[in-house]
């Protein structure tokens, strides 16, 4: 895409990139859409017990950062994100819910997808059909469309990335990332990422998606 989209109005970015640094196990990540700009997000701001997680335009907000921990959970708050009802089935909601070690609790990145319960997939539902609106993930069996694969994303000060091609919050887009020579996301004091000997990297031809906020979503795939 060589277009860049200047009419966004607000200043948080998700810009794709793609660059092997090294986080921390915990450290809080955003999970975006490989359609588009729409994150994993918990419904209505709420991180508490049985909140449904759906698909929702980027924004940065707490209840969009999830932390990948050693032990194969992902947590929000303290909660876990879970297989309603235990059994794997296929369409079953992904919520929070309180950690208790279940093996719907347990998952795992592969090329991508959020491998979880009986070996399937955290899933958007409807895919592109269903894009528009608070869309709601489920447990499906892995197929590798885009409405399975994310990218993970660092929270950093907008000033701290050029470059890219920009793109509307929510829009219906597919996101291809770039390659980086950046090694080191610093989650120290936050929003400053090492790129080469710099703070600044250059996106290039990747995509810049506007969301709000005066940060940006810097998306990296691992």
């Amino acid at each position: 895409m060589s277009l860049r989209l200047n009419l966004c109005i607000a200043s948080l970015f998700v810009c794709v990139l793609s660059f092997g640094a090294q986080r921390a196990h915990a450290q809080s990540v955003t999970l975006v859409s490989r359609m588009g700009a729409k994150c994993l997000d918990a419904e209505g701001g709420r991180s508490v017990r049985g909140t449904r997680l759906i698909g929702y335009p980027c924004n940065g907000q707490a209840n969009e950062q999830f932390q990948f921990n050693a032990n194969g959970t992902i947590t929000q708050r303290g909660l876990c994100v879970d297989v309603t009802g235990g059994l794997g089935h296929d369409g079953d909601q992904i919520e929070l819910w309180d950690c208790n070690g279940g093996a719907n609790q347990k998952w795992k990145m592969v090329n991508g997808q959020l491998v979880g319960m009986n070996g399937k997939c955290i899933d958007l539902k409807g895919g592109s059909g269903w894009w528009f609106g608070n869309q709601p993930s489920i447990l499906w069996p892995c197929n590798g469309q885009d409405n399975q694969h994310w990218y993970k994303g660092v929270v950093v000060a907008n000033n701290r990335v050029r470059g890219g091609v920009a793109v509307k919050a929510g829009a219906l887009q597919k996101l291809n990332p770039v390659n980086a020579s950046a090694g080191v996301i610093s989650a120290g004091g936050g929003n400053v990422i090492a790129a080469g000997g710099g703070n600044v990297i250059a996106a290039g031809g990747g995509n810049v998606i506007a969301a709000g906020g005066g940060n940006m979503i810097v998306v990296t795939h691992d």
